[in-house]
């Protein structure tokens, strides 16, 4: 891997001849500009993700003396002990960006191209990512013993629940911390090109006024494109066969999708993350090609939301859910057995669908 550095806030990573190049960014601040060419199969840019999962931090024992009789009465005297096993462990979960590349703060500029078999791009922008670990120490197990003397020898009672509960209430705990920091920036812009086959692009960005500018080609790419904040925009095109799109937009945004392929399919979100007091959206989706799937989902409390779906092609099918005031889906199938299912709830709605082809089937509800 060569680098260059073009300016005390811009940098280019070039991987043109190498195979299997891994690229590891953090920036922290903004108004970075990073620009990555890499050529070949099997390029990284990010971390590999590690596994959440559960770790062993150790072990031990507490002792209770229950009851002791020191005095001797015909060589008999009396000691009732228990023994408590106890354990500590720390549980870890990584969220889905914490192995991206990133970029805090604002106006950050990312331009990437890939071309090759394999690569895979996992980027956040807007945010340092958080991470949760949970610590926890409690009673395992115990047992209770009695000891008489040696001509009588002792007596096991089994489990002892009470000296468990005894020992969670004194030393146990069960705490959670929150690793990293977190911010939201505004103005960040990430532009990924991929070129080859298998390739895979994972983009987060946290904030408002963010852009996307997403293009793949070549067989089984994939997507997976989360904004979180307002006025952002998403411009993705995937050419080729198989592709498989993901865009989560909370708050009120803008996205621009195109397919040209076989088999490809779309899931679109756009609305609050609670799905409640989102501002107006807009969608633009387009597919050219047999066998594409459209599933989208619109909701906000304030209405205005608009989805504008064109499928040139056979086999395509349309599942939509739109909530809010004001709102309107705009419907074009060119092809045949093509299928329309809506849902739209709230005042003010409007609907227009045009099908050329043979068996097309409208499905709408309007609540």
């Amino acid at each position: 891997m060569k680098k260059l550095m073009i300016a005390s806030a811009s940098f280019a990573l070039l991987a043109t001849t190498a195979l299997a190049n891994d690229v590891t960014y953090s920036s922290q601040g903004g108004t970075n500009t990073l620009f990555l060419e890499l050529d070949g199969t099997g390029n990284r840019v990010g971390n590999k993700a590690p596994a959440s999962g559960t770790r062993y931090d150790g072990q031990g024992t507490q002792y209770y003396s229950n009851y002791y009789n020191p005095y001797y009465y015909n060589y008999y005297y009396y000691n009732d002990y228990t023994y408590v096993y106890w354990n500590q462990t720390t549980t870890t979960s990584y969220p889905t960006d914490y192995s991206a590349a990133k970029q805090v703060g604002d106006g950050n500029v990312v331009r990437a191209s890939q071309t090759g078999t394999g690569n895979a791009l996992d980027f956040s922008q807007g945010s340092d990512t958080q991470f949760t670990e949970t610590t926890r120490r409690q009673a395992y197990n115990s047992y209770r013993y009695s000891y008489y003397n040696y001509y009588y020898g002792g007596y096991y009672y089994g489990r002892d629940y009470n000296a468990e509960a005894r020992y969670n209430a004194q030393y146990g705990f069960d705490q959670t911390y929150t690793r990293g920091a977190y911010a939201e920036a505004v103005g960040n812009q990430l532009d990924v090109d991929q070129a080859g086959a298998n390739n895979g692009a994972t983009i987060n960005q946290l904030g408002d006024y963010n852009v996307v500018d997403l293009y793949q080609s070549g067989a089984d790419n994939a997507a997976d494109i989360m904004q979180g904040g307002s006025n952002g925009l998403v411009e993705a095109q995937q050419s080729g066969s198989a592709n498989a799109m993901t865009v989560r937009q909370y708050s009120s945004n803008n996205a621009y999708l195109y397919q040209y392929g076989s088999d490809n399919n779309y899931a679109i979100y756009q609305g609050d993350v609670n799905g409640g007091t989102a501002a107006a959206s807009t969608l633009t989706v387009t597919s050219n090609g047999d066998g594409n799937y459209v599933n989208i989902t619109q909701e906000g409390l304030y209405g205005g939301n608009n989805m504008t779906v064109t499928q040139n092609g056979n086999n395509n099918d349309v599942i939509s859910v739109q909530s809010g005031s004001n709102s309107g889906i705009t419907l074009t199938q060119t092809g045949s057995d093509n299928m329309f299912n809506a849902v739209q709830t709230s005042q003010g709605r409007d609907v227009q669908v045009a099908m050329y082809g043979t068996g097309g089937n409208i499905f709408l509800v309007q609540e």
